[in-house]
């Protein structure tokens, strides 16, 4: 859906929209017009305001704090019976762009399918397969070969999900560091003075480009080089000519919550008006190992309304559960939707 043009909207309801489509990503010609809005009267305030909102929803959704912010809207919204003010409007677009709006079933619908790729590519498939979701201002560069897949990141952060192939080992190389893996998913973030390793499945080697050795601590005794493991963060820093620095790196064991707020960058791409939830299982059930079933036929044509990340299907099962009063039954592999 083409959006409304924001010079026929109030000045928040409008920002609102600006901060939306700037984090799925502008074209040349929208970043234009989105220049020249912001030159106008007010319009860089309204849009700084909103920025601060955006953050706050995201923020909100990697703590679990969304549900209840997301009741206080829709409490809000039924006493007013309409929005009265821009900054309402604009809060209820920022919470569906932060995805932790799950509207009440809308009209019928094609079946819902991922946010078009906008000219930054948020989210890449590599030659191989691999998966790689890009910060707002990264900057990679990829170099494949018959040896070694190599992923230069020169700037900012990216989330990479490695396909499995022993022959040739996944590199992302940051801030004069080897991030080495084969088959994994790690978060990478080059600062000025520092490189951060978050491993969230499988592990990974951290080495020093260089010297070719690990930057890692040693394991007590152990032969092979150590390796960051599932829910560690490892900080390196980095001298003042970009290069990992002679001071040992600090390595930590993250909550679940925690790995959750640092990567609450993550852009949600699933946005379904009035889909089918049988649709929207298989989209889910395809990009997850975690598999939703319902547990008869008629609950395939039940309709949603939402936006939601495409890798959390057991955040999804919950809301969905909740709409429509439906049950849980879950298991390590499989969570059943069924009827109370």
């Amino acid at each position: 859906m083409k959006p409304r043009s924001s010079r026929s909207l109030p000045v928040d309801e409008a920002a609102a929209q600006w901060a939306i489509r700037q984090r799925e990503g502008l074209d040349p010609a929208a970043q234009c017009e989105f220049l020249v809005w912001l030159e106008e009267p007010g319009h860089r305030e309204a849009y700084g305001r909103l920025g601060g909102m955006a953050e706050a929803l995201d923020r909100a959704r990697a703590t679990g704090a969304a549900t209840a912010l997301v009741t206080q809207l829709r409490a809000r919204q039924r006493r007013r019976r309409r929005w009265r003010g821009g900054i309402l409007a604009a809060a209820a677009s920022l919470a569906l762009v932060a995805g932790l709006w799950f509207g009440p079933p809308g009209p019928a619908a094609p079946s819902g399918v991922e946010s078009p790729v906008a000219q930054f590519e948020p989210l890449r498939r590599l030659p191989d397969g691999s998966i790689v979701e890009l910060r707002p201002g990264a900057e990679l560069a990829v170099r494949f070969d018959a040896q070694t897949r190599l992923v230069e990141l020169s700037r900012g952060e990216a989330l990479f999900r490695v396909e499995k192939d022993p022959a040739r080992p996944f590199i992302v190389r940051a801030g004069g560091l080897d991030v080495r893996a084969v088959g994994t998913a790690f978060n990478v973030r080059l600062e000025a003075a520092s490189v951060e390793v978050l491993v969230t499945e499988g592990r990974v080697h951290v080495l020093d480009t260089e010297r070719r050795r690990s930057v890692l601590p040693a394991d007590d005794g152990g032969a092979e080089a150590p390796l960051l493991l599932p829910g560690q963060r490892c900080v390196i820093a980095l001298t003042a000519e970009g290069a990992p620095a002679s001071e040992p790196p600090r390595v930590e064991v993250m909550r679940p919550e925690q790995v959750r707020e640092v990567l609450a960058w993550r852009l949600p791409r699933l946005d379904f008006d009035g889909v089918r939830l049988g649709a929207a299982v298989d989209q889910l059930n395809a990009q997850n190992r975690l598999q939703l079933r319902l547990a008869e036929p008629a609950l395939a044509d039940l309709r949603l309304s939402g936006t939601f990340s495409p890798d959390d299907p057991e955040t999804f099962a919950r809301l969905v559960a909740a709409t429509f009063g439906l049950n849980l039954q879950a298991n390590a592999t499989v969570i059943v939707l069924a009827r109370e």
